[in-house]
């Protein structure tokens, strides 16, 4: 991969993630402001502030169990689904930069 190749990836990879902490941000204040016992059961979790281990793990089990679902409202479905998407471009990209940028050898070309 040249320079400009891995350039690009790392940009896109710095605007996913972003974005992910975006909705993260805006899932996080639905949940508060319109589900309050879901939101207290993921361990009251903020985007900077108060977002621990355990509060990941929480939230990756009600968005892969798609535990949203039960909540009946499209925002936090759409919050959800979004920032799980999110998560696995901004996993692949960063795998992607870590393989080629010398963390695991590959083969040559």
């Amino acid at each position: 991969m040249d320079s400009n190749e891995f350039t690009a990836i790392y940009v896109v990879g710095a605007v996913v993630t972003v974005a992910y902490l975006v909705v993260l941000h805006l899932l996080f204040e639905r949940l508060a402001d319109r589900h309050l016992p879901t939101w207290e059961l993921l361990g009251s979790p903020r985007s900077f502030s108060g977002y621990t281990l355990g509060n990941f793990g929480r939230l990756v089990r009600f968005v892969w169990r798609r535990q949203f679902l039960a909540l009946n409202d499209p925002v936090v479905n759409v919050l959800s689904v979004t920032t799980a998407l999110l998560f696995v471009v901004g996993l692949v990209i960063s795998l992607a930069l870590w393989f080629n940028a010398g963390g695991v050898p590959t083969p040559a070309a």
